[in-house]
């Protein structure tokens, strides 16, 4: 629970410090699903981890994240069909980057995103998160739904998703 917390107050403090390196590997999301079965889905990844996998995956020199259709962006969302996305009576549903930003200190990229369509709420559903987890088998991804934290990694990637 500290590395939660010590993880939050850095990825998410107002602070102004440019940090080289950083040895956590975690991503963080908060995930809503109302009561129609819309998907919102907020993500917060380090700029620079996420930066570097782009680059390497994509070949871009500059990793330009500033809109939705940026190339960042793009290549981003690419990746996202792969890694990040929820199952439903088997079939794959991709989350869609609708807003990107930055976190205050640019430390994290912020990712909202939904689906195209609403999930079926009478039946089971599953999201798998393995973001940056080919990169580093550090790599952790937490999940806040309805007050509870899933975490997800190269071993554990996928979760069943409480609706109620």
């Amino acid at each position: 629970m500290r590395l939660v917390i010590l993880a939050c107050v850095f990825l998410f403090s107002g602070s102004d410090t440019n940090y080289l390196a950083h040895p956590l590997k975690m991503s963080f999301s908060k995930l809503d699903i109302n009561s129609k079965g819309v998907i919102d889905l907020q993500s917060r990844i380090f700029l620079d981890d996420i930066t570097a996998q782009m680059q390497e995956l994509h070949g871009l020199q500059e990793v330009d994240f500033s809109t939705v259709d940026s190339d960042g962006t793009k290549a981003l969302q690419q990746y996202l069909t792969s890694h990040y996305y929820f199952e439903q009576r088997g079939k794959k549903i991709e989350l869609r980057i609708n807003a990107v930003s930055f976190s205050t200190n640019r430390l994290a990229l912020v990712l909202q995103m939904s689906t195209d369509a609403p999930l079926d709420l009478t039946k089971e559903v599953f999201l798998t998160n393995t973001v940056l987890c080919e990169a580093s088998e550090k790599q952790k991804n937490d999940i806040l739904h309805l007050d509870k934290h899933y975490l997800l990694s190269l071993t554990n990637p996928r979760v069943k998703i409480e609706l109620k």
